[in-house]
């Protein structure tokens, strides 16, 4: 069941998102929505949600308020913003959500949240990998970094967890691409991150949300930055308007 969160001081507006949620999933998708027009009240909350919509321009508390106050309760959130507003969608950007629509083409919403939708199946994606004596189960969404090590692959996951399979770190890449997974980088030699656990760059590494730094192959250097700012961009919806 994906939880749901609209917040908007306009009654009218909420409804208008609620149709349009009902539109775009049906019965076909499980999901709850709860409707806010009181920010404050979600705002002291602690319940965590796998989709906010969120109004920017609300009285008391912003919607980028509300989003950094959501986000540390649950990073993993999707956050699509809807304004009525033009002056505000420059500042709100640097806030990274997921989309952003305005309200004047609200339709629009119906994209961002199939690709909300499709972004969180693959996040609750648990792959099967094949290893030459063994198979391994990965949970996607977990996966911070992996590395070349020798004859195996480590993977870096969530909450300092590592695991260990014999296997060429090319046959992982090949079994992840059959899965749809794109949103891998190589950074290094035997060395690719999982580009949503990715969260600055400073200096010559490349940080991830665990504050691992990872060296960047210097060669290759401008290539990746530029890969990394291009999936970042991409995420946030912004080449689709």
């Amino acid at each position: 069941m994906v939880k749901m969160i609209a917040v908007d001081d306009s009654r009218t507006d909420l409804e208008r998102i609620k149709r349009i949620v009902e539109e775009t999933y049906g019965s076909s998708k499980p999901y709850k929505l709860k409707l806010f027009t009181n920010a404050r009240e979600v705002y002291e909350s602690e319940e965590k949600w796998d989709i906010a919509i969120l109004d920017i321009m609300m009285p008391g508390i912003t919607g980028m308020e509300l989003l950094y106050k959501l986000r540390r309760n649950n990073p993993k959130t999707k956050f699509i913003y809807v304004t009525g507003y033009d002056v505000v969608v420059e500042k709100a950007i640097h806030s990274h959500p997921f989309d952003l629509v305005k309200k004047r083409t609200l339709e629009e919403l119906k994209q961002a949240l199939m690709d909300c939708w499709v972004e969180l199946e693959k996040e609750n994606q648990t792959l099967v990998l094949q290893g030459e004596k063994e198979m391994m189960e990965i949970e996607f969404r977990q996966l911070i970094y992996f590395e070349k090590e020798h004859n195996y692959v480590i993977f870096h996951m969530e909450n300092q967890v590592q695991k260990k399979l014999k296997v060429s770190s090319k046959k992982v890449i090949e079994q992840m691409k059959n899965n749809e997974i794109t949103n891998l980088c190589k950074i290094n030699r035997g060395l690719y991150i999982n580009m949503d656990k990715y969260e600055r760059l400073e200096r010559e590494a490349v940080y991830m949300e665990n504050g691992e730094g990872l060296p960047i192959a210097q060669r290759k250097k401008k290539e990746i930055i530029e890969k990394l700012r291009r999936y970042r961009i991409e995420k946030m919806g912004y080449t689709k308007r």
